[in-house]
């Protein structure tokens, strides 16, 4: 018998072994052990596997870094060969905001009289609404244009995001033909930078 400290409600059916690995600690987990022998008539057995049921009422797994199932006991098994992993959970707040693909506006040169333009880029997180901010410096150095994109962008994909009015609830002004420079930052960090051309 083995206790682990836990929280919330869970229950856990798996083959041999159960390994939860935390990053916090938290209440209380009893863990049965698997019978050492198929044959022990105190073991649950079907066609040769052991297997032991592991519950809990007060488990919380929403910080667990990783879950492995051994096939201990198991006689066609090695005892320490994983049999089923769950690696790498990372909680949302621990991930850092960062591109995975530069943001790249479509088309480019455009016109923003006759154009739809849109700005792809992907993230490594979720970032709230009116948190994610662009600027557009001409080449003498003067901004143009600065403006917060309404919507929440969405982490973990690539996401085309409108380059509108729509999109920033204020007109974008008329500039002439012309390269420009923009920035994309959040949070007073710039994620990505790059070159435009406007056309008339």
């Amino acid at each position: 018998m083995t206790t682990l400290s836990y929280s919330s409600n869970y229950v856990l059916s798996v083959i041999g072994i159960c390994l939860i690995c935390f990053s916090t600690s938290i209440l209380s987990l009893t863990v049965t052990m698997p019978a050492s022998s198929n044959s022990d008539p105190q073991s649950n057995n079907e066609m040769d596997v052991n297997y032991t049921s592991y519950i809990t009422e007060t488990a919380d797994l929403s910080n667990a870094i990783a879950i492995t199932y051994l096939g201990y006991g198991n006689p066609q098994l090695n005892p320490f060969s994983p049999i089923f992993n769950i690696s790498k959970y990372v909680e949302p707040q621990s991930v850092i905001l960062e591109v995975v693909k530069e943001a790249l506006f479509y088309p480019n040169p455009f016109s923003l009289a006759h154009d739809t333009v849109q700005i792809g880029i992907e993230l490594t997180k979720d970032i709230v609404e009116n948190s994610l901010e662009i600027h557009l410096y001409d080449m003498k150095g003067f901004k143009v244009f600065e403006a917060f994109f309404q919507d929440q962008i969405l982490g973990g994909s690539y996401q085309k995001l409108n380059f509108s009015e729509e999109s920033f609830g204020k007109p974008i002004p008329k500039m002439s033909s012309g390269v420009y420079v923009y920035l994309l930052m959040h949070e007073g960090e710039v994620l990505s930078k790059g070159k435009i051309v406007v056309k008339p």
